[in-house]
């Protein structure tokens, strides 16, 4: 789906360069012209938004599965060994 190569390429952006990166600099690296980025992303500020939102899903998708990690291992009394139960 485009929208979702149009944030990968921003987070990659983002991670270099932090959040100066333009518009016109992912136009370029998309091969898409402006009124397209635009036609999904009315501004930068609605994509630095969205860019945020997945990152703290992700964020919360990671600590909700080191608490189901922590609550379902168990140290085998014998060898010390840890099991995980899925």
């Amino acid at each position: 789906m485009l929208k979702d190569r149009i944030l990968k390429v921003s987070i990659s952006e983002a991670e270099r360069k932090g959040f100066r990166f333009t518009m016109g600099e992912l136009v370029k690296q998309l091969g898409m012209s402006t009124k397209t980025l635009y036609g999904y992303y009315p501004s930068k500020e609605e994509l630095l938004n969205e860019m945020i939102n997945l990152a703290i899903d992700e964020l919360h998708l990671n600590i909700k599965m080191s608490h189901y990690k922590q609550n379902t291992t168990t140290n085998h009394p014998r060898c010390g060994c840890v099991f995980y139960v899925l």
